[in-house]
Order: structure tokens, then sequence, then C-alpha cells
């Protein structure tokens, strides 16, 4: 008999109801773990691993139970670091059971609120974790699913602190068009949001996060003493924001990063405090708290109850992302646009490298027509001064003297490009698990940028000497924003992400991460024109004769056939073929088969 944690090609385990009861000593008290809307969870043992079961509150009818077999088929697949893991389930007569992972650190309520204190970092773990588990189901799952009970009840903290939504299937999924919901599943008491009560939205998960981020600011339950937190908070918390935390942020907490609670409060204050159609979407509240996106683009819009309005400085004390250079500093800075300073000299730009109070920068001074030059220099800058995130190299600021249009930058060395690590001299060469994590978080990167930022079309053609790597190995690209000037016009972004030509250009870097091989050999023929066929022949014969050498033995075989796929995928020759960048994601991290490429 399999195990739980079995490979099974046809979803979820399915029990008897007689093997689980008794795996759950036949639902005594004494190994309850809880108890809610949908029922009670007990502590179960199975093939000697422990685990929890759900004992389903609700007693289907036959044609509930099959749609709801249907669902938890479907839930199954559903997989990510901070979501709780469905491993098999029971329908049965009038018994209905879920198989769950099981969490001995119990809830975040548990942790928060009946055990000793909750130290900060833990707290910024666990936000940042449900945070990213929520952007999963709101933005990775088709159809996506909102959970509709989000509370520290729901939330189970693993050994290392680490979040796991719970729950979420049984909030069931919904289409965009989905309007209506049924009352019995709604959010609990505070945690439902009072303007979106009678529809399903995405937003009130975002609502409902909110209330969670308040009590781990604050320590407080979300009613004490018959008073809710959101009422309790709604004045302190616009003292918090202009950074008067006392009498505001839990006074248990011995320590706490300041920045870390500033970006914290503000996405708290906007998830509770604004309607529905003003609240920034689950991706966007994750890039806040991690830092990769500055608050006063969470403030973009109405702010209904005119809570105080962001304006975040830099140690220099200018405006961040905004800081404005002479022409005579940046001569100053590049030594006279020095030519053993320049890096690249285009038709239209030449970049240099400078020192700014002893830390490199780059300088990109554009030389087109001076209406060209205007154009070109107003898109980017307008771009850059809204993105920020750690998948880019960021705009440090720009000068606008005169005829002078310059653009500083991050600096990032060419022998660190991915192009370089590849086919250049850089050692030791990149092994198969830091490709893979690569190809991954270029991925998310990708995803990060369209979906957060579609007003400014970011659309690129991606190229291994335009990604760098960090010592960390986290991907960074340049020259973002010039997508919108192919062929000279805007309108072309348009045609860009129609086509999915990024999806095109992340194929054929996965195909050079895996091959080891330019993308065009010395006949200036494209990596996909000749390896596409020799990747599809070699998957099927099981020989793997393309990858590249350096790699040796040293790979697993499956991710190389996911990997393998996703690009074959990406450089299909009708653009309706290609995937979406989500789909790729999915794939690349083994939470969908190869087969949902469509």
């Amino acid at each position: 008999m399999a195990t739980p944690h079995s490979p099974r090609p046809f979803g979820p385990r399915r029990y008897t109801y007689e093997e689980l009861a008794e795996a759950a000593h036949h639902f005594s008290n004494r190994f309850l773990l809880g108890e809610g809307g949908f029922g009670q969870v007990y502590e179960g043992s199975l093939n000697g691993e422990t685990f929890a079961i759900k004992k389903l509150r609700i007693v289907p009818d036959q044609e509930t139970k099959e749609e709801l077999e249907r669902e938890i088929r479907f839930i199954s697949h559903v997989s990510h670091l901070n979501l709780v893991k469905l491993v098999g389930y029971c329908m049965e007569g009038a018994n209905g059971l879920l198989v769950l992972e099981y969490f001995p650190n119990r809830s975040l309520k548990v942790n928060l609120h009946e055990r000793d204190v909750l130290d900060w970092p833990k707290r910024m773990k666990i936000a940042i974790g449900t945070a990213r588990g929520l952007e999963y189901l709101h933005e990775y799952c088709k159809p996506k699913i909102i959970h509709q009970d989000i509370k520290p009840d729901n939330i189970l903290i693993d050994s290392n602190f680490e979040p796991k939504i719970a729950d979420f299937g049984l909030a069931l999924r919904f289409p965009d068009s989905v309007s209506h919901i049924s009352r019995s599943i709604m959010g609990t008491e505070v945690y439902a949001d009072p303007e979106d009560c009678k529809r399903v939205s995405d937003k009130s998960d975002v609502y409902s996060f909110g209330i969670v981020l308040l009590e781990l600011i604050t320590g407080r339950k979300s009613k004490y003493q018959d008073i809710d937190i959101v009422k309790w908070a709604k004045n302190r918390i616009k003292e918090a924001l202009e950074d008067e935390y006392k009498g505001f942020v839990d006074s248990k907490l011995q320590m706490y990063d300041k920045e870390q609670m500033k970006r914290m409060i503000n996405c708290a204050a906007i998830c509770v405090y604004n309607r529905p159609q003003f609240r920034p979407s689950i991706k966007k509240i994750v890039l806040a708290l991690e830092g990769h996106m500055p608050l006063k683009n969470l403030w973009d819009g109405n702010n209904d109850d005119e809570l105080p309005r962001i304006k975040e400085i830099s140690s220099s004390g200018t405006e961040r992302f905004q800081r404005i250079f002479t022409y005579e500093q940046l001569t100053a800075v590049t030594e006279g646009f020095s030519g053993k300073n320049l890096l690249v000299k285009g038709k239209q730009y030449q970049v240099y490298k400078g020192y700014l109070n002893g830390e490199a920068v780059t300088v990109k001074k554009f030389t087109y027509s001076p209406e060209k030059k205007e154009e070109m220099f107003e898109h980017i800058k307008s771009i850059s001064s809204s993105v920020h995130h750690n998948n880019l190299v960021n705009m440090l600021g720009f000068c606008h003297e005169g005829p002078h249009r310059l653009l500083v930058y991050e600096f990032v060395s060419e022998d660190k490009s991915l192009g370089s690590h590849l086919h250049g001299n850089v050692k030791p060469a990149l092994d198969w698990p830091t490709r893979m994590e690569v190809a991954l978080r270029i991925a998310r990167g990708m995803i990060d940028l369209h979906e957060l930022y579609k007003p400014l079309n970011i659309f690129e053609q991606y190229k291994d000497e335009d990604i760098f790597l960090d010592r960390n190995f986290q991907p960074k690209f340049t020259e973002y924003g010039r997508g919108g000037f192919v062929s000279g016009t805007f309108g072309y972004c348009s045609t860009l992400k129609y086509a999915k030509v990024d999806v095109y250009f992340f194929g054929e870097i996965l195909m050079e991460l895996i091959t080891g091989e330019p993308s065009s050999d010395h006949d200036g023929v494209k990596i996909a024109e000749w390896a596409q066929p020799v990747i599809g022949m070699s998957l099927f014969r099981k020989d793997y004769s393309f990858i590249d050498e350096k790699l040796k033995e040293k790979l697993n075989e499956n991710e190389l056939i996911r990997m393998s796929r996703c690009a074959l995928a990406c450089v299909h020759c009708y653009p309706d073929h290609r995937p979406q960048m989500s789909q790729v994601v999915e794939v690349l991290a083994g939470n969908a088969l190869p087969d949902t490429l469509k």
C-alpha cells in the first residue's frame, strides 16, 4: 500500500472512512487540534507519519459530493511553500474528511496570543510568507482561488516559522466573473470585509490580510473587550504613519527594524482603511513588504480616509529614486566622460562608469536628435522613476539641464552578465542547481514587471548580456523600457505583448542554460533554430546529448526535462501557442506538469 507521500499520477489518495477514523483515534477529543466553521481537526497517524485530519461539518448530497470531490482533486495540485498541502481525502456516505500536513507549532493565533512573545523577525517572516501564499492563490492559480477566511487561525506555522495558509481549498475556486458566495463560507467577524461582503473578490482577502498585519504589529487580538482592532487602530495608525509608533506597536516587542515596521504599517493601513477599488493587489503588498517597491506606489489613486501619504526619503535627504544631478556633477563623476570610462557606445547613446560618493555608478548619456532625445529620455525616466525591483538595475537619478539628458543607474560589471557566466571565462561554471534557480528567478522577475507595471508597457527582448547576476545569483535586468521604441514607435509595445516576444526570448535563455551555447553561433544561426529539433528528439530518445558538457553528471533529470519542455514551448513558432510566464514558472518549480504548457 502506498504511503500518502508516494507519487500518484491521478491526484490525492482516497481513503476509507474506517482508515481515517482509526488514524484519528476515532475522533477522540484528546487529539482535537482545533475547530472552525468547516469542522474539527484531529491529530492522526498514517503509516508512521503524523497528519492533520479534518472532519467536515457539512454533510453533502450526492451532487455536491461529486463537485466537492472534483474540487479536492484540483486543490491537491495547488502547491506552494506557504500553503498547507492536501495529501488525501474521504468521501463516503455522509462523511467528508481531508488529510493535511501536520504542524506541531500550531497556528499564528496560538503563537501570537497564547505563547511567549513572538519576536519581530518571525513576525516579518510570517507576514511576507502569508502574502506570498495569497499571491499564488490569486495570481497563479487558473482560475484564481479566493480564500474568504484569512485569519490567524488559518495560518499554520512550521518548525522554521514559515507560515502555511490552511483551508484555502474549502473556500472553493472562483472564476473572475462569479459575483456571489454562500454566506456560510464567508470570512469570520472582524476579518470579513464590510465593503465587499456580497460578492467574491480578491480584495476581500487583501482586507483580511490587513487585519492579520494589524495583529502582528500591535500584538492585540482582533477583538478585545468588545472593541475590534479596526476601530481601535483607526486613529492611532495615522500617528504611526508619521513614524510615531508609541501606543500602536506591541509594547512587548523589545526590538524591531523601523523600516520594516514602517512598511508593514503602511500595508496594513491601505489594506484595511481603503475601499476595495483602491486597495492594491496582494502582489504589490508582497513587493512593498519585501522593500522592493517604494511605499508611495501603494498610495496611487484615491485615499478614502485621508490617511497621510508616504514620501520616502533616502539617506541623503532627497526623495528616493528622484535625485536630480547637474551636468557638472556627472561630468566630474565620469572624469569628463573620459574614453577610459566608456563602457558601451551605441548609435544613440554612450554609457560611462563613474564614482559617486565612492560607489560605482553607470551614467547613460543620450545622443539622439533633440526631439528624439527628449522623447526617449522622458519615457525611460518615467518608467525608471516608478519602478524599483530587486530584479532590475535601478535608476538612482537623472540630469535634465539645457540640452543634456542623462540617466544614472546602479553599476553592474560586464563580467557578471549571464552571458559571461555561460560563455565567458568566469569560473567556476554555473552548476545545474544554480542554473535552475536563475531560470526561476528570471521568470518570476518578468512576471512581476509585467503585472505590476502594466501602464508603463515594460516588455523586453531579454538577452544574456542584458541580465546580470549579483553575488547571490539574483538576476538583474538592464535597459528595461526600451521595448517601447522598437521600430521607433510606442505602439509597438502592444504588438510585442500580443506576440509574446518576451516569452520567446526567455525560451532562448533556457536553451542557453541547458546547452551552454550562445544565442547565435558564428554563422548567425539562432539557438532556437538548431536547438529546438535537437532537444525535442533527445527528449524523445532520453539520451540528453544536448546538455552543456560542463554540467557532466551533476544534474537532476526531472528538472532537466521540465526546463527543456518549457524552452520548447516558449519558442513555438506560433505566438498564440506560447505559454503564459505564470505557467512556465509553475512547471519550472515542479508545481505543474509540462503538459499544462498551452
